[in-house]
């Protein structure tokens, strides 16, 4: 086994790993503004914290030998435009990739369980993201300020996303949730402000407060839950509550309309 250190060479932009190498190391790469492409062999399963972070590279192919990407391994690598997780990576640590601010499209591994807390905070030129029906939590702050985030295909298997999750995402124009989302945390969606449409999954527990404030062309809400759940009034803002309208099962108008805080939406309708 060969110990990578952070001494490799650079040859016009080009890092070669040697054959054998089980780890990149803490540090390896930061700040390395010379760095632009590198081969990583097979034998890597492990890229560790801040291997690459605020290095200048351009383009990574990860193998499918690699398990763990260690938190802020990629972090502020401003000139990285695209990656795919090999379905290999189990894990992603805490703010992986965050500010890479020309990452426009990413593709997650489907042997991952969660998305962790910042991983793509501020990417904010990320258009699309692929999350595999092997995510079931989305954590704190996953996706926050990735203003340019135009389409989330969410996984049948989610049941968590956290707080200010989507935050500040002005590019999303709709909010398709599965059924299966029990707990939207507080804010996850503040200052989505472009969101019409969107939908309160049948299985949801618990919906915390702000999670859709600042949304204000929020125009149609689709609540599937038969009975309507409580909430904090502040879940939505005052124009929401005016200018939308709440569409729920025809069962349920009463529930609804007795219930804080859809009691408040001016227009309830049966779907």
């Amino acid at each position: 086994m060969i110990i990578f250190m952070p001494d490799i060479e650079i040859i016009e932009g080009n890092a070669i790993i040697p054959e054998g190498t089980r780890f990149i190391e803490q540090c390896s790469f930061h700040k390395r503004d010379d760095l632009k492409t590198i081969v990583i062999p097979d034998s890597v399963s492990e890229i560790r914290s801040k291997a690459f972070a605020k290095s200048g590279l351009t383009s990574i192919t990860i193998p499918d030998s690699v398990n763990v990407i260690e938190f802020n391994a990629f972090e502020k690598c401003k000139s990285l435009k695209s990656i795919v997780i090999p379905s290999s990576v189990t894990h992603i640590g805490e703010n992986a990739f965050q500010s890479c601010i020309e990452l426009e499209t990413v593709e997650l591994s489907d042997s991952m369980t969660n998305i962790w807390d910042a991983t793509f905070l501020s990417c904010s030129k990320l258009k699309s993201v692929i999350i595999p029906n092997s995510i079931t939590s989305i954590r704190d702050n996953s996706f926050r300020y990735c203003s340019n985030l135009e389409t989330i295909c969410f996984p049948d298997n989610l049941t968590n996303i956290g707080k200010y999750a989507f935050s500040g995402c002005l590019n999303l124009t709709s909010l398709t949730l599965p059924n299966s989302v029990e707990y939207i945390g507080s804010k996850a969606f503040l200052d989505c402000m472009n969101i019409e449409t969107l939908n309160i999954p049948k299985k949801i527990v618990k919906i915390g407060e702000k999670a859709f404030y600042v949304c204000p062309q929020i125009r149609d809400i689709y609540a599937y839950p038969t009975t309507a759940i409580k909430c904090d009034s502040n879940i939505f803002n005052s124009t929401t509550y005016m200018n939308a309208t709440l569409h729920v099962p025809e069962e349920s108008v009463e529930s609804y309309a007795n219930t804080e805080p859809w009691c408040y939406f001016s227009i309830i309708e049966p779907f």
